[in-house]
């Protein structure tokens, strides 16, 4: 075992920059967490089709569709 010997004074810088550098990684970790998490929201909630209440053509046009989509289309008038 190595005999104890006191720290110099540029052992204690070292160990302050690397105490530094290590809060700015976690800092810069969270803030680019936050940032990919609201970027991703941010582009999924601009799609048109989450906030486009007409009814797809496929269902407008598709006979087949329209028996198998009736539920969800609005009630005919006759």
């Amino acid at each position: 075992m190595a005999p104890h010997r006191p720290k110099a004074h540029g052992e204690y810088i070292e160990e302050d920059w690397k105490f530094v550098a290590m809060v700015l990684d976690r800092l810069f970790l969270w803030i680019f967490t936050i940032s990919c998490v609201a970027g991703t929201g941010i582009i999924i909630l601009q799609a048109p089709s989450i906030w486009d209440k007409r009814l797809p053509i496929d269902i407008k046009m598709s006979k087949l569709a329209k028996w198998r989509y009736r539920h969800l289309l609005p009630p005919m008038n006759n």
